[in-house]
C-alpha cells in the first residue's frame, strides 16, 4: 500500500475501445473502473447516492460496512459535501487512493472541500457526470454551465474532460499518477463515438498525455478549430464540412488544460502556432475558459446563460453549439 502512495504506482493496463464503438464517457468510465478495481486493491470507490448514473461501482467492489470494513465501495448517501471531506480523509490517510461520483452541477457542493484537497495537494479523483445541457430533460437546475470555468479557475485542481472513450481510460490513467493534487473527471450522460485513430490524419491517443493534441489535422491548415469533450466530434465534423470546401483545418481536442499550460513554450507553438491566427474553440459551457487560446482574433462558441428542458439534440441546436454553427463561423472568418 505504501509503495503506491509514493508515487510507485504499478503498471496499470487498460484496453483499448475500438473504433466506431459509441459510449457516453460515463460508461466508458464504468469500463475502465472494472477493470482497475481488479488491479488496484487500495482503489475506495464511492457516489453521493448516484451510483447507478455516475457508473462508478466494479462488480468486484464490496460495501463498505460495520459488518464490511473491507470493503471498496462507499454509499455516502445525498452528502456530496460530507463525501469529498471524507475522500480528503481518506487520501491524507495514505494507502489509498479515493474517488467520488457525482453530477457534475453538485460540485457547487463540495467545492470547499476540493478546494482543501487542492491546497494539500493529495491525490482524490472526482468523477462527476451529467456535463453538460446534454443531460436533456432534467432541465437548468441539473445543467452545468459555468462548473467548467469555475473549476478549471482553482490553483493544483486537474480537470479532464474527455471527448471519447480512448481519451477516457488515458484521464484515468493521468489521475492516478497525479499524486500532487486532486483530480476531475467529467464525463457525458450521452453517447460519444470513439474517434478512429487508425486514419492517416488522426492522432494517436498517447498525445493527449499533453493535455491538447491535434486530434485530426491537415497539412497546410488556414484555421484551427478547439474543443473539449463530446464538442469534438462536433468540430471534427465541421472540419469535414470545410475540407468540402477546399479549406484546411486543424482540430485540438483539449482534454487537460492545466496540463497543457505545463507544457513548453515550444509545444504549445508548435500546436497553436502564431501563423494562424483564425481560431475558433466550442464548448456547451461558459466561454470564459477559452480566450487564452483563440487570442483577440477568435472566436469561442458557448453558452452564456442557463440551459432549458429539451431532448440535448433539441438544446444543441437551440443553443448553436453545432457542426453548422462552427462551420458558419469559419467560413465568415475567412472570407
Amino acid at each position: 500500500m505504501k509503495q503506491i502512495i509514493e508515487n510507485k504506482l504499478p503498471e496499470i493496463k487498460i484496453e483499448r475501445f475500438e473504433a466506431g464503438t459509441k459510449f457516453a464517457t460515463r460508461a466508458s468510465s464504468g469500463k475502465v473502473i472494472e477493470q482497475l478495481a481488479e488491479q488496484l486493491p487500495n482503489l475506495i470507490g464511492g457516489s453521493a447516492d448516484l451510483t447507478p448514473s455516475n457508473k462508478t461501482k466494479a462488480k468486484s467492489q464490496t460495501e463498505y460496512s460495520p459488518n464490511n470494513r473491507w470493503g471498496t465501495y462507499i454509499h455516502y448517501g445525498i452528502r456530496e459535501f460530507g463525501m469529498a471531506g471524507i475522500m480528503n480523509g481518506i487520501a491524507l490517510h495514505g494507502g489509498l487512493i479515493p474517488y467520488g461520483g457525482t453530477f457534475f452541477v453538485f460540485s457547487d457542493y463540495m467545492r470547499s472541500a476540493m478546494r482543501m484537497a487542492a491546497l494539500m495537494g493529495i491525490r482524490v479523483i472526482y468523477v462527476l457526470t451529467h456535463d453538460s445541457i446534454g443531460l436533456g430533460e432534467d432541465g437548468p437546475t441539473h445543467q452545468p454551465v459555468e462548473h467548467l470555468a469555475s473549476l478549471r479557475a482553482i490553483p493544483n485542481l486537474t480537470v479532464f474532460r474527455p471527448a471519447d472513450a480512448n481519451e477516457t481510460a488515458l484521464a484515468w490513467k493521468l489521475a492516478l499518477k497525479n499524486t500532487s493534487g486532486p483530480s476531475v473527471l467529467v464525463l457525458t450522460r450521452q453517447g460519444l463515438p470513439t474517434v478512429n485513430r487508425n486514419g492517416r490524419d488522426f492522432a494517436k491517443i498517447e498525445e493527449a498525455e499533453k493535455g491538447a493534441y491535434a486530434v485530426s489535422d491537415d497539412v497546410d491548415f488556414d484555421i484551427i478549430l478547439m474543443a473539449s469533450g463530446s464538442e469534438v466530434e462536433i468540430a471534427v465534423k465541421a472540419k469535414e464540412m470545410l475540407n468540402k470546401d477546399g479549406i484546411e483545418v486543424r482540430v485540438v481536442s483539449f482534454l487537460s488544460m492545466e496540463i497543457f499550460d505545463n507544457q513548453s513554450d515550444g509545444y504549445k507553438d508548435e500546436l497553436l502556432p502564431e501563423r494562424c491566427e483564425k481560431r475558433i474553440a466550442v464548448e456547451a459551457a461558459s466561454s470564459m475558459s477559452w480566450y487564452k487560446y483563440v487570442g483577440t482574433k477568435g472566436k469561442v462558441i458557448g453558452i452564456n446563460k442557463f440551459g432549458a428542458s429539451a431532448p440535448y439534440e433539441k438544446l444543441y441546436e437551440e443553443y448553436g453549439i453545432t457542426a453548422d454553427t462552427v462551420y458558419n463561423a469559419a467560413r465568415n472568418m475567412l472570407n
